[in-house]
């Protein structure tokens, strides 16, 4: 990279010459990285996606679901706890939901995870005649979403369906 360096009286001599004075060109290589002008957006394939992902935090562009099935969620609490708390993929997670939690409506549990709101759909015996097995529970961010409303519940001996509708303020803003 070569340097320029004007000596006092040169700068001043240019100061009393006409305008259409004549100065000679010369070649300089100019380090582009300490350019301080605006970068222009990207455009292409990123397009500038880790900017917009920064400025999104903790916000995930789609909500992150986690199932798992529990076979007695009673003597899991623990774990399930420890897992949102600690590991990523369930601390991330918008919903967790867990099937076969092996609630039942005669006996009161306690599933709930700080941080989140729980929905449950427990075995019904008088729906479907049986004791072990079965149920729902459902676990909503409460960053993510505090409007929820249970649509529908459906307790056969087949099957158990838990539909919710859940309204999350964070996904209308980009």
């Amino acid at each position: 990279m070569n340097t320029l360096i004007y000596t006092r009286e040169f700068l001043l001599s240019l100061r009393h010459q006409p305008l259409a004075m004549t100065v000679p060109k010369i070649n300089i290589d100019f380090d582009d990285t300490k350019r301080k002008t605006k970068k222009k957006k990207k455009r292409g394939s990123r397009g500038g996606i880790r900017n917009r992902l920064r400025r999104r935090g903790a916000r995930l562009p789609m909500p992150s679901v986690t199932l798992t099935n529990a076979q007695s969620l009673v003597n899991k609490m623990d774990h399930l706890q420890a897992l949102v708390k600690y590991d990523g993929d369930y601390r991330r997670s918008n919903i967790i939901c867990v099937t076969e939690t092996w609630f039942s409506e005669e006996k009161l549990h306690n599933p709930d995870i700080d941080g989140y709101t729980s929905i449950r759909l427990d075995r019904s015996k008088k729906k479907t005649s049986k004791e072990k097995g079965g149920g729902l529970v459902m676990y909503v961010n409460k960053d993510w979403a505090t409007n929820i409303t249970v649509r529908e519940t459906v307790n056969t001996p087949d099957y158990e369906i838990l539909h919710n509708n859940v309204i999350s303020p964070t996904l209308s803003t980009p």
